[in-house]
Parts: C-alpha cells; sequence; structure tokens
C-alpha cells in the first residue's frame, strides 16, 4: 500500500507534517498565528476539502484572517470612547475631554503599564486615562504689585484653615483688607490678592490752659484738651476762669 507524505504550512514555514496511507484523510489539525484565526487549508491556492482522500504527497497551505480587537478608552469606569483595530495595527488616542483642575498626561493599561500613542494592537484592550492634579497659586501683592507672598496649593484643597497674611505698609495710610475674599476651595485658576489701603488722617491735640480764680483769692491753672467737651463746659459754669492760654 503506497503511503505519502503530507506537509502543513504557514508563512512557508512547515509546523507538522505527517504519512498517510493511499486513501486516508488528513489529520484535524488547527494551526495557530498570533492575531489571526485559522480558516482552512489549501492546496495550490484553492480550498482543500479535509474529507478529501490523498493519493499523493502534498503541500498545505494554512489561510488566516487577521483579528480584530476592541479598545476601550476609559475615564475610572466611564466609557470615553471605544475604536476596533486590526491586529498588529496603531493605537490612536482619541481627544480627551478635559477635566476641571487636572492636567491629562497618558493612559494605562489594566495592568498600570502606560501605553503610548502609535503602540501596536495585540489584543482587546482596556486603557485608562490618567490625570494628574493641577497646582495653582495665591499670590499677594503690594500697592506697586510686586509679589510680596506667594503659595502653591492644590487644586480643591480647602482654604478654610489659610492663614492670609497682613498686608503691606503703605506711608500715611491704612490697611483695610485684601481686594477679594478667598473661597472655601482651591479654584482651577490662580488668585491674585491687592491691598486696600485708607488714607490716614493726622490729628493734632489742642490744649487749652486756664487759670482758675477761687473765693479765696488762690489760683490754679489747668490744662484740658480741647476735644474734652463736657469738662471744659462744666469749668466755664462753675469757675471763675481768667487768661486762657492755647497750646498745640
Amino acid at each position: 500500500l503506497n503511503t505519502y507524505e503530507v506537509f502543513y504550512y504557514v508563512d512557508d514555514v512547515i509546523v507538522f507534517s505527517e504519512t498517510l496511507s493511499h486513501g486516508d484523510q488528513i489529520s484535524n489539525y488547527n494551526p495557530t498565528k498570533p492575531g489571526h484565526t485559522f480558516l482552512s487549508w489549501r492546496l495550490e491556492n484553492n480550498a482543500y476539502v479535509e474529507t478529501n482522500p490523498v493519493t499523493s504527497s502534498i503541500r498545505l497551505d494554512g489561510l488566516f484572517e487577521i483579528n480584530r480587537y476592541l479598545i476601550s478608552f476609559m475615564d475610572n469606569e466611564s466609557i470615553i470612547t471605544t475604536q476596533s483595530a486590526l491586529y498588529e495595527t496603531s493605537i490612536r488616542f482619541p481627544e480627551i475631554p478635559e477635566k476641571e483642575g487636572f492636567t491629562f498626561i497618558g493612559f494605562k493599561d489594566s495592568t498600570g503599564m502606560f501605553i503610548e500613542n502609535g503602540d501596536f494592537v495585540y489584543e482587546t484592550i482596556a486603557l485608562y486615562a490618567i490625570y494628574e492634579i493641577n497646582t495653582y497659586t495665591i499670590e499677594f501683592l503690594n500697592e506697586s504689585l510686586e509679589v510680596v507672598s506667594s503659595y502653591s496649593l492644590k487644586y480643591n484643597v480647602s482654604l478654610n484653615d489659610f492663614i492670609i497674611p497682613e498686608g503691606p505698609f503703605k506711608q500715611n495710610h491704612t490697611f483695610i483688607g485684601w481686594n477679594q475674599t478667598l473661597p472655601d476651595l482651591m479654584p482651577a485658576s490662580n488668585i491674585v490678592m491687592t491691598p486696600l489701603y485708607s488714607q490716614s488722617i493726622n490729628t493734632v491735640e489742642v490744649m487749652v490752659t486756664f487759670i482758675i480764680v477761687y473765693e479765696d483769692g488762690s489760683k490754679e491753672e489747668v490744662e484740658i484738651s480741647i476735644s474734652d467737651l463736657n469738662t471744659l463746659k462744666e469749668l466755664i459754669e462753675t469757675h471763675n476762669i481768667i487768661w486762657p492760654r492755647i497750646e498745640d
């Protein structure tokens, strides 16, 4: 009884061979190829029916279909978008929605490894958007708009315990506060605080010196601030006063 050799090829490489007797059928052998699905065997570019009897030595070439995989782009557990891509084609990142107070820095797979835009697709995969929280500043300026003090704080941090500095000195003026009140939480923007002043009024205390003459002829010199109206009024009403003299 005649025997024949059957050679099985994948991409011109022998992956399996067997010796069969005349009239036998080939084995139920399905080869594998990364990123592809086996469809059938072909004999000289024609479909080979596996139930055909073998009557000569033959070469069979595997026919494969390239796999298509789903790429899911995620923000935590929410899907941003999905893509369908063939095996070993490049990943193309979608446009990433902005997230207030955060900066997008890339995608990671489920193992925590960063995936680069343009990396090849090898399987169905979920990619998770990674964001870095932003830091913003609170700046306190003087009247010349120069920075007196600056503080860096992360987005959304509580400002309830933030200690606001005293206002910078300004000649002949009184600091009355800053131009705005800080919010409860750090916003997604820088804060610039400028000082507010009221002009100081220089006052001069005027003193009045009186000589009080008593009934017995004795005298007493009394010095009273002119602003002390009640005392001044009482003296005038109850005493004999002479020689008023104003001093400053």
